[in-house]
């Protein structure tokens, strides 16, 4: 614990950029307070904002939620909670992460979603903490992460062999001197290698609360790891070091440094803040939820901090302004992984919330163009009957029932052939089915729809519309939708389509009339939802 005090001190006098993220004019509206004395039994209070200053220093917890938990904040119990909180009947994880709070000299604790900072059976409550959720974290002097714990239960600290990842002395063989002068340590391993594989890791809320934190004390099974805007360290390497290269590509750039100040200098380009974004939701989407319907609120805190350095109309996972490209969203990051949609509504099916699955980032390159455009795009807030036209900073699943995608653009109907099993391929409705169209294409390109439900076989007629299309006219990347059940006005997506041509395509060719019909029927509008 005095190594992690040594990071967090070194870091508030010489890391400027961990410190000027903090907002000076926002405080949480509940803090875990204790006595500033050691003792052995912390004496521990729920303080509201009403007890302390917007110059308040707090600490946050990280750690999986998992399991029934022995104490929560509810209407019944918050005046109880206020005057005293039992230690003892916190989870270990808790109780060490107050000790280690303690050890570094502060005495408020900001202890996430699952336990006692939100008030768990008051929806309105519930859903403005969440809202402030990229605050909480972004405004904390340093998070505690409990990387290995598989619940809160485990606690924070391991029984371990220090010797085992600290460098020690030795004497060599043929050395002038019996004294021992060199220095021998473990390998060094990129701490975001490390930290990959913990089981903390494997939860999509907590993906927040690592980036937004501007410091994080990694409790691992091992040893401690430490991250902050600055750079990284470890118990085997405590000297920080920086985790960012100055060049300036989105795989520079780790967790810890996607708030930094540097990721605020426009020079960057929009290029690289677009691949960042979608290493992120990549990131994101890769990792579980226990409830699928929380997937857009376990985001909202990035989306946030997102949206207050760049700016931007955030709509359900995109961005407004990255339309229509950043539609070409994929489901499938790699073969046989099976992307289901959840049972309920989630977000609108033009949105990667919508489905359970690894997200792969749209594919479009720099020499073409989009052959379609955005017309409007219609939100239905909860609680009404009328949908309004989308404006101002956009919205997310807890404000919204459902929101319509309005495209205009080669609006085309197309048979749709399973070449062979799960591998489905596009051609005029005219076409019958045929193992001989294009045998090369098939060598390069396996098939030509990617479905975000890969469970059902999409019907024998689809409705496609071009988003993209090289410069050479080679290479169209669209939208498979379908109409939706009981309204056949309104479509839904089903994938998307990437239609790879030869050089030279014989005229009549598959993919050479597919291609005149993406390209050159009559355009018009058509609703996603």
């Amino acid at each position: 614990m005095d190594l992690a005090k040594f990071w967090l001190e070194r870091c508030k006098t010489s890391h400027t950029t961990c410190e000027s993220v903090r907002d000076q004019g926002w405080r949480p509206s509940r803090l875990l307070h204790w006595s500033s004395a050691l003792e052995e039994t912390l004496v521990l209070h729920l303080a509201e904002e009403e007890d302390y200053g917007y110059d308040v220093t707090y600490l946050t917890l990280s750690h999986r939620w998992l399991g029934y938990e022995q104490m929560k904040l509810q209407t019944f119990n918050s005046q109880s909670l206020r005057e005293h909180v039992h230690f003892d009947r916190l989870k270990a994880a808790i109780q060490d992460a107050l000790k280690l709070a303690q050890h570094l000299g502060y005495n408020y604790l900001w202890y996430r979603v699952d336990l006692l900072c939100i008030l768990q059976n008051d929806a309105k409550d519930r859903s403005e903490h969440i809202a402030q959720m990229h605050k909480v974290y972004s405004n904390s002097i340093c998070n505690i992460a409990a990387f290995d714990a598989a619940n809160a239960s485990e606690g924070c600290f391991y029984v371990r062999d220090k010797q085992s990842v600290q460098p020690f002395r030795v004497s060599l063989d043929g050395d002038s001197s019996d004294e021992a002068r060199h220095i021998m340590r473990p390998s060094r391993l990129d701490t975001r290698v490390v930290l990959q594989d913990c089981l903390l890791n494997e939860r999509a809320w907590v993906l927040q609360e690592r980036v937004l934190a501007p410091r994080t004390v990694h409790c691992c099974r091992t040893q401690l790891y430490w991250e902050c805007r600055a750079g990284e360290a470890s118990e085997t390497w405590p000297n920080v070091v920086p985790s960012a290269a100055s060049g300036g590509d989105a795989r520079s750039f780790t967790l810890n440094s996607i708030f930094s100040d540097d990721m605020r200098s426009s020079s960057r380009g929009d290029a690289v803040h677009r691949a960042i974004w979608h290493q992120l939701v990549q990131d994101f989407c890769r990792r579980s939820l226990t409830y699928p319907e929380d997937k857009l609120r376990a985001f909202e805190g990035i989306s946030e901090a997102w949206r207050s350095m760049h700016g931007g109309e955030y709509l359900f996972g995109l961005w407004r302004d990255r339309l229509p490209g950043d539609l070409l969203w994929g489901s499938r990051g790699h073969e046989g992984l099976v992307s289901i949609a959840p049972d309920q509504f989630v977000a609108p099916s033009w949105s990667w919330a919508s489905v359970d699955g690894h997200y792969r980032p749209p594919t479009y390159g720099e020499h073409g163009h989009f052959v379609a455009t955005v017309d409007s795009i219609r939100e239905l807030p909860k609680d009404s009957l009328d949908s309004i036209a989308s404006s101002g900073q956009g919205t997310t699943s807890a404000q919204c029932e459902s929101a319509t995608l309005y495209l205009h653009g080669h609006v085309v109907q197309l048979r749709c052939f399973e070449h062979k099993k799960g591998v489905f391929v596009l051609a005029p409705c005219t076409d019958a089915p045929s193992q001989d169209w294009d045998t090369l294409v098939y060598e390069h390109s396996a098939k030509d729809i990617l479905l975000d439900n890969s469970t059902q076989p999409p019907p024998d007629v689809v409705t496609c519309i071009p988003i993209w299309c090289s410069d050479e006219h080679d290479e169209i990347l669209g939208l498979v939708l379908t109409p939706t059940p009981g309204n056949h006005a309104q479509f839904q997506r089903l994938g998307i389509f990437e239609v790879h041509s030869p050089a030279r395509p014989s005229p009549s060719s598959r993919l050479a009339r597919v291609t005149t019909l993406l390209l050159e029927h009559t355009e018009s509008a058509i609703a996603i939802v």
